[in-house]
């Protein structure tokens, strides 16, 4: 539906004649003349003879008369002309038209032009005949060009006197015929019901031609109206749908259960130990475990900073077979090990192998260690419910059935030194509620003073089915003499066997668990020889060894989560709304702070990925993609599932669809892109399929980004999410950019321009650009009926972003939006004052002084009034970004400026480059009381990885100036070894990896263990 203009012309005179011999007048002049006026088709009306268009208006109503004419693109120089003779009355013509010019013929008519009164839909006709013309006043006998109807050759004799007169007795007896009508008319209207109206004679009108005309012009209008109203509607409600429904686009992975050796895994890393398969309805696996103290027990089983555990390190682990953990407590050091087998079923078969050991007892006389392993399905239908198989009064199997793993047994192998064993089969009624369901298990036996579990709880009925099931094994560990005997077969508690129907237990334990878990221990130190090979000239052995920690440890922090969001939309209401449902299979930042996915953290776990194991990667990046909306956003932080929401305060779980985040995945596109020559056969065919469902994906993000985080200037952009009333912090936090609290422009502003943003949309350009392009190539050897169309629209794609590419590389107009001449540094733009400070607020005073039952918060202070301007006082990574990103050429003058400053003192120190320069008036300063710096002044790992990747580019670029290649050789070179000291440092001496490091003393500090992008220590030492 076009837009359509209304326009209204009002003729009147100020002549005060009687209306009815100006009726009587225009009654003459029809007869005389029989005038034909005319309407294109397309117009109301179509053709039609009688009178001039005012003429007959004019005849049943002379006090006020109208006419209405609608049209989609005509102006009225489109009518065939029509005469308006002098009028002693009003006129008025509402005319809709996509044409808003006046005909020359009614300009000439009036002092002024007509008037332009609304613009709108075709329902703008209803509203505008409600409104006031506009006036303007017709000269008497101004005619527009009177074409009277053609007459047949001797129709009508010359006049004689004589028929002169008889024509006017005519006249007159249409006159009084005329009168009678409007008599008849009048002793109707008087014999209506009080209240009652007749709509066709009270028109100003009563001609057949007009009043078709009138109510035809009105039925219009008001489907109109309606047609608008609904379409108003539509609109809104598909706007809401595209919030909360996912992007009709083929899914990247569309079934986790096709993938054999992903089918199972330890996908539950926020437990100490936790395994699941790929599904939404999963048979969970978990691991508990306390000292026998019934006075005082302490079971850990959700890993936790503050639960006393020393530490918990993968040791070795491939993401697909194998896994070993050692998990370090005050008393005990307990190794956990998982083998899985592939059996041509539905995942195959695994074992689970618990042993233990005692260390630095602080019991007296030495505790017993309960081990407690439980199974609990997740779904919440009757018929998935555990039976136990008895042996001797003991139950070693339990067999199952679920619609993923069909017909299953789990068997218990418990060793021979167990003093006491104890099973509790119960039900769990949410993955949240585990540990409250063991509390109600828990019993004391009165000979041994020891806890157990109670085999059966009271009550089980057809509500209450028993989904969980907990088997208990209490022994008296070894007191440990050397630290590699704490995975000795020797010291085993427990092995737990998963079998598929039809498969006995005992295949895979004791000394064939042992030898298939040192076959794929072997298999993993030689690929991780290949994958991340180390120069020993210029690390240690030490180092190369403990970075097979840190791999390890991201790939046992992968996990599955299925659930939905809670997303707030200005689209939907003012109330969040729930999301689609859909997996996410992804790495995890902390198992202990943040066991759950972050979208611009993936992107580099994602960097670590495709170099261990490229399909893993290409699996993580889907499931991301595949989370966009029909909007094409993707939440930054994916809460999924009770477990996950469990866990995260009710405040942060909302995500709000205006808000981004650095869109990090396409750095591992690039990667894999560029290790394409390394790609063994089925990852080259793997990524070919693949390629050709992520680009169209990363089309529609890309457009989501350029629609919404748009700057106010062409080729700028700005993140969405400061909050200009944000009175109690120090600096408006822009949580959507990732750099939290890095200080910005200090009165948030839609005049700003944000530096890293548009760095990364330029990254972003590039990648789709070359994965455009090799779609194209993938495209031109394949055949079907759509491969033309693909082709042609890959390498639309392939050229859009090329451009796209080339105008945000383009170094002038960067320098024109972001460059300081001043001070020599790229910087944001914005409304900004550094003489900003948090003050407590005086308390008003009052009569009767009393104590404020909270205390007051600080608030910001400005001591001068903030200007347009870049923010160059403030200087750290998002500064250098243009050199981190690779943007700025080889030969660029500004790379020995950027580098200088990379090396300055302020920023480079002997464990890494800080975030913030020691110089800047944010340095180390809190947000606010309760929140300390956090991107102010302390080592991050990720950033320094770009900063290393960047200078080992420039390095080794040939474009590169020799000068400037050798000191950025030098700089990544020693860089590199600072951080190998600080990351791998810490992970022996603490027993953790951890999120950020001190810039002063290099040690860690915040979330632990942080396994996210900290494990980039690897491609540092290998690059």
């Amino acid at each position: 539906m076009g837009s359509f203009r209304t326009t209204a012309w009002r003729v009147e005179t100020s002549q005060g004649r009687s209306n009815n011999n100006l009726a009587a007048k225009y009654e003459s002049h029809y007869q005389q003349t029989r005038l034909r006026w005319s309407l294109p088709s397309p117009w109301i009306g179509s053709s039609r003879e009688g009178t001039s268009m005012v003429g007959d208006i004019v005849k049943h109503d002379p006090v006020t008369f109208s006419v209405a004419l609608m049209h989609p693109g005509y102006c009225l120089q489109c009518i065939a002309p029509f005469p308006i003779p002098p009028l002693d009355g009003p006129l008025t013509v509402l005319y809709l038209s996509t044409n808003s010019s006046t005909p020359a013929s009614y300009v000439q008519l009036s002092p002024s032009p007509p008037q332009i009164i609304g613009t709108g839909s075709p329902a703008c006709a209803l509203s505008a005949s409600r409104l006031i013309p506009f006036p303007f006043r017709m000269p008497k006998g101004k005619v527009i060009e009177v074409r009277p109807k053609k007459r047949k050759s001797g129709h009508r004799p010359e006049e004689t006197p004589t028929s002169t007169e008889s024509r006017q007795q005519k006249r007159d007896h249409d006159h009084t015929s005329h009168s009678s009508v409007d008599r008849i008319r009048l002793t109707k209207s008087k014999g209506r019901s009080h209240g009652e109206k007749h709509f066709l004679g009270d028109l100003p009108f009563s001609g057949k031609l007009q009043k078709r005309m009138f109510l035809g012009t009105i039925v219009v209008c008001l489907v109109a109206a309606l047609i608008s109203v609904a379409f108003q509607q539509y609109t809104k409600w598909h706007r809401a749908y595209l919030v909360k429904t996912p992007l009709d686009l083929p899914k990247i992975v569309s079934d986790d259960t096709g993938s054999q050796e992903l089918f199972w895994g330890s996908y539950r890393p926020g437990l100490y130990f936790g395994m699941k398969h790929r599904s939404p309805r999963p048979l969970m696996v978990g691991l508990i475990w306390t000292i026998q103290d019934y006075r005082s027990p302490r079971f850990r089983h959700l890993c936790d900073p503050n639960d006393g555990v020393l530490s918990y390190n993968w040791l070795e682990h491939d993401g697909r077979r194998f896994g070993t953990q050692q998990i370090v407590d005050l008393d005990h050091i307990i190794t956990v090990s998982f083998v899985k087998q592939n059996t041509g079923a539905t995942g195959g078969d695994w074992t689970i192998r618990i042993s233990a050991v005692a260390r630095n007892q602080t019991h007296s006389p030495p505790a017993p260690l309960s081990i407690i392993v439980y199974l609990y399905y997740t779904e919440k239908r009757k018929n998935y419910y555990f039976v136990p198989l008895a042996e001797d009064d003991a139950v070693r199997t339990i067999k199952g059935t679920t619609v993923d793993l069909g017909e299953h047994q789990i068997h218990f192998h418990s060793t021979k030194r167990a003093r006491q064993t104890s099973f509790y089969m119960t039900h769990i009624p949410s993955e949240d509620a585990v540990m409250q369901s063991l509390y109600s298990g828990l019993g004391v036996r009165k000979d041994t003073n020891m806890l157990t579990l109670i085999h059966r709880p009271e009550k089980l009925d057809e509500d209450v089915f028993p989904n969980a099931w907990f088997h208990e094994v209490s022994v008296d560990p070894p007191v440990m003499t050397d630290p590699f005997e704490a995975a000795d077969p020797e010291h085993t508690v427990i092995e737990i066997e998963f079998t598929q129907s039809g498969r006995s237990g005992g295949f895979l334990v004791g000394r064939s668990f042992t030898e298939q878990l040192a076959s794929l221990s072997a298999d993993f130190h030689k690929r991780f020889a290949q994958r991340f090979p180390v120069d020993l000239t210029k690390f240690t052995e030490r180092q190369a060894n403990l970075s097979k920690v840190a791999v390890s440890n991201l790939l046992g922090g992968i996990g599955y989560f299925y659930g939905h969001s809670l997303i707030q939309s200005p689209h939907t209401g003012p109330e969040p709304v729930e999301g689609w449902s859909a997996p996410l299979f992804t790495a995890t930042p902390s198992r202990s702070m943040f066991p759950r996915g972050f979208l611009w953290d993936e992107g580099f776990h994602g960097l670590v990925l495709a170099r261990w194991d490229p399909e893993l990667a290409m699996e993580t990046v889907g499931h991301w993609l595949d989370l966009m909306n029909g909007d094409g956003w993707i939440a930054r932080e994916q809460i999924l599932g009770p477990e996950a929401r469990a866990r995260v305060p009710a405040q942060f779980i909302i995500q709000h669809d205006s808000v981004a985040n650095p869109p990090t995945l396409v750095l591992v596109i690039e990667a894999l892109i560029e290790s394409i020559p390394r790609f063994t056969a089925d990852e080259a065919a793997r990524f070919r399929h693949w390629s050709t469902l992520v680009l169209p994906r990363l089309h529609k993000w890309y457009q989501w980004f350029n629609h919404t985080q748009a700057g106010p200037v062409p080729l700028s952009y700005r993140w969405r999410g400061r909050d200009p009333k944000a009175i109690h912090q120090l600096n408006p936090l822009t949580l959507s950019s990732g750099f939290d609290d890095f200080p910005r422009a200090s009165h948030p502003t839609d005049s700003e321009r944000h530096l890293d943003l548009r760095c990364w949309m330029t990254v972003f350009a590039r990648t789709v650009s070359r994965l455009a392009s090799l779609v194209g190539q993938y495209l031109q050897t394949e055949s079907g009926a759509s491969r033309l169309q693909r082709l042609e629209e890959a390498r639309t794609l392939a050229t859009h972003y090329g451009r796209w590419a080339d105008l945000l590389s383009d170094l002038a107009n960067l320098d024109e939006l972001h460059w300081s001449e001043a001070v020599g540094r790229y910087a944001d733009y914005g409304l900004h004052t550094d003489a900003v400070r948090l003050e407590v607020p005086e308390a008003p005073a009052q009569l009767h002084q009393t104590p404020p039952l909270e205390p007051r918060k600080p608030v910001r202070v400005v001591d001068k009034p903030p200007t347009l301007q870049l923010v160059t006082s403030s200087y750290g990574y998002l500064n250098l970004f243009p050199l981190l990103l690779r943007i700025i050429p080889p030969t660029s003058p500004r790379l020995p400026r950027l580098m200088a400053d990379l090396s300055n003192r302020d920023l480079w120190t002997d464990f890494g480059i800080r975030s913030l320069a020691a110089s800047t008036a944010f340095y180390r300063k809190p947000n606010t009381p309760q929140d300390p710096p956090y991107w102010r002044g302390a080592i991050w790992i990720n950033m320094n990885y770009l900063a290393v990747r960047a200078l080992r580019y420039y390095a080794t670029n040939p474009k590169t100036p020799a000068d400037i290649a050798a000191e950025a050789s030098r700089l990544s070179g020693q860089l590199a070894q600072n951080l190998a000291r600080t990351v791998l440092g810490e992970l022996e001496r603490t027993g953790f990896m951890w999120e950020q490091f001190d810039d002063s003393t290099g040690r860690g500090q915040r979330g632990h263990p942080f396994a996210g992008w900290t494990t980039l220590i690897s491609l540092i030492l290998t690059e």
